[in-house]
């Protein structure tokens, strides 16, 4: 018994190590088939994955396109604000009539628009021919052309008032060259600029600033004279040029000049062409003694004077602002002690001539109208006057 039960464990463990050796290949031959599927159907779920991620990619990118293009809602707000057209009563767009008409009505009323223009275009020929302003009288169309406006007329000007905030109205009254009393219109601002331009120009004195190391000039013996005899306007336009005395040894007369300071602005860079510029304005325009405000006139380049002028603007009466009677004499005062009163800095008039006070005619209900006889009357400026003064 002990033999049998001792042999029938190791048969049985034959057997069963049988059983064992069969099963695992059978086991290890189905996993490897299943394995190489699963493999297979992997990597095709891969494929298929970037495929459909690739897609979704596309996707997202052509909604995102598609959304920017669109206008925002409020872009679409704007636009519908911005064409709406809000019809008011007095508007005269965007109306549509209906017009019973024809063409021979259209044609009567073209030729009653043209006898019209052309009966208006004769009379304004008649007019023209018959006018006694400037074609009937020679003599009053050379002293409207030959009217001259001194310096000292600024002193005898009356202050009418102030128009548009922007303008004087003065009379200039009757002189021995004019025996008429003329009215003119002068900007205030233009005016004052001037004046504080012409005053920051003779007394403005540029800061110069040091080379570090000196700018030699070739200069001709013209241009040395002109430097030695002008060493005021020089210095006054922030150059300082050195003259060497010549010798045996020295370079020739015209480059013994050299520049040592150029004058120094946080607004304006200058250079040696600047000194050239004010050189030829010196030889151009040599002191006068027949000028009156020669000594206090004093040269200056372009770029100084661009430099003076935004100061004297900046600093002037400006447009819009109202002034009383005295600031607005004071004006005018002013403009007789300038050297030229007649432009700003800029260029823009500072007065013009409006008309003769004497030659002015008025003007009456129902003139101008045609089958009408009324004519203007000459206006009375004393009884006016008293009128408006009583």
């Amino acid at each position: 018994m002990t033999a049998l039960s001792r042999a029938s464990p190791d048969r049985s463990l034959s057997m069963s190590d049988g059983s064992l050796d069969a099963e695992p290949v059978e086991v290890v031959e189905k996993e490897s088939e299943a394995a190489g599927e699963d493999s297979d159907d992997e990597y095709e779920d891969d494929t298929e994955k970037k495929a459909r991620e690739e897609a979704r990619f596309t996707k997202l990118i052509a909604e995102a396109e598609e959304t920017a293009a669109q206008p925002s809602e409020m872009s679409l707000k704007r636009a519908d604000k911005l064409f709406t057209v809000t019809q008011k009563k007095h508007w005269t767009i965007n109306l549509r009539r209906v017009i019973k008409t024809n063409i021979e009505s259209i044609a009567h009323h073209a030729q009653h628009i043209r006898s019209s223009i052309d009966a208006s275009w004769a009379r304004v020929d008649q007019t023209a021919m018959l006018s006694t302003d400037v074609q009937s009288n020679g003599e009053e169309a050379e002293e409207r052309l030959s009217l001259t406006v001194t310096k000292a007329d600024f002193g005898k000007m009356r202050i009418i008032g102030q128009f548009n905030l922007g303008f004087i109205i003065a009379v200039r009254p009757p002189t021995s060259t004019s025996p008429n009393s003329h009215l003119f219109i002068i900007d205030q601002h233009a005016s004052d600029e001037k004046y504080n331009f012409e005053r920051l120009s003779a007394t403005t004195k540029l800061v110069s600033q040091r080379l570090v190391h000196p700018h030699p000039l070739e200069l001709t013996a013209v241009e040395e004279e002109i430097i030695l005899a002008n060493q005021p306007t020089l210095t006054a336009n922030g150059f300082v040029v050195e003259l060497n005395p010549t010798s045996d040894t020295e370079p020739r007369p015209g480059t013994r000049a050299s520049l040592t300071s150029l004058p120094m602005s946080k607004e304006v860079t200058f250079t040696p062409s600047d000194l050239e510029e004010l050189l030829s304005l010196i030889l151009d325009n040599p002191p006068s003694s027949s000028t009156s405000s020669s000594s206090a006139y004093i040269l200056r380049p372009s770029k100084v004077r661009k430099l003076l002028a935004s100061r004297a603007c900046r600093s002037s009466v400006m447009i819009g602002k109202t002034l009383k009677t005295q600031r607005m004499r004071e004006i005018v005062r002013h403009m007789g002690g300038m050297d030229k009163p007649w432009s700003c800095p800029h260029g823009r008039p500072t007065m013009r001539h409006l008309l003769d006070l004497e030659k002015w005619v008025g003007w009456r209900e129902g003139e101008g109208v045609v089958g009408v006889e009324v004519k203007g009357e000459k206006t009375d400026w004393g009884e006016y006057l008293r009128r408006s003064r009583g």
